[in-house]
């Protein structure tokens, strides 16, 4: 756990979900429980100022400071369902509703600032979106199965060409795509990780399935599967960073010297004991 914790200590932000009980099966006593929020969250995430973003159930967004305060509420009515936040840039975020095709964007109070309409922009059906390092914006067609890049007046920017030739399998099930400002990740259930570089080329497929989630920093991959972090490392070294006895882990986030912890009728947080 210390290792975890100094290979990640300045930026690392992952995100999890986990009933009750001992949470680590490495050093638990290493971490002490500080805080509880009575929230019921479906979508948690978290910026790298520390606050951190909930969707409820019923698609209420909420933003919470690193006091677990409420800061701001989502003040504009949408009929639709949340199922992404991208909170890259704390300044401009944007939600997705992949049954309607569209990408609502706030500003960091989360008032209304617009909305893309993906269908106008000629993507069929959005699988998965994610902010460019150039606020532009990264959308998974799964009408042509490529991966494009838009500005936000909708002009093509790049685009992948048919991701099936990079992914050898009958089915293509992206639920996150990440700009690092170095590499893009496509992150597929079946086939793993795909990484383009940034102007949307095909560089390598990193082979691991049943991927729950993925955080990119820098150079490093650490990916959750299983209720297990795995470290991964140019040059293909994996190592497992933390395991969870917990079985219905999807997300979690790790800032400094603390963990977040979510769950669907809570949120946790813990402190590292020195």
């Amino acid at each position: 756990m210390p290792y975890m914790y100094t290979a990640i200590r300045n930026y690392l932000l992952f995100y999890l979900v986990f009933i009750t009980g001992s949470m680590f099966a490495q050093d638990p006593a290493n971490w002490q429980m500080v805080q509880v929020l009575p929230v019921k969250s479906k979508v948690v995430q978290a910026d790298r100022m520390g606050n951190f973003y909930i969707v409820t159930p019923t698609n209420q967004l909420f933003k919470y400071n690193a006091n677990f305060e409420r800061i701001a509420t989502l003040n504009y009515t949408f009929s639709g369902t949340i199922d992404a936040v991208d909170v890259s840039n704390p300044l401009e975020i944007y939600l997705f509703y992949k049954a309607l095709n569209q990408v609502v964007i706030l500003d960091n109070n989360l008032a209304y600032r617009g909305q893309l309409n993906l269908s106008d922009w000629g993507v069929t059906q959005a699988a998965c979106i994610g902010r460019s390092f150039d606020n532009g914006i990264w959308v998974f067609d799964l009408g042509d199965f490529q991966l494009k890049k838009f500005d936000k007046m909708g002009s093509l920017i790049q685009s992948s060409g048919n991701c099936r030739q990079y992914i050898d399998a009958n089915e293509i099930i992206p639920i996150a795509c990440i700009d690092d400002g170095n590499k893009v990740l496509l992150v597929d259930q079946i086939s793993g990780i795909v990484v383009f570089d940034i102007f949307g080329s095909f560089v390598k497929k990193i082979q691991i399935e049943g991927v729950q989630f993925l955080q990119s920093e820098k150079d490093i991959l650490y990916v959750l599967k299983e209720s297990v972090v795995t470290e991964l490392r140019p040059g293909g070294q994996r190592k497992q960073v933390l395991i969870c006895t917990e079985k219905d882990i999807t997300q979690f986030s790790i800032l400094n010297k603390h963990i977040l912890l979510v769950q669907p009728n809570q949120i946790r947080r813990f402190k590292h004991l020195e």
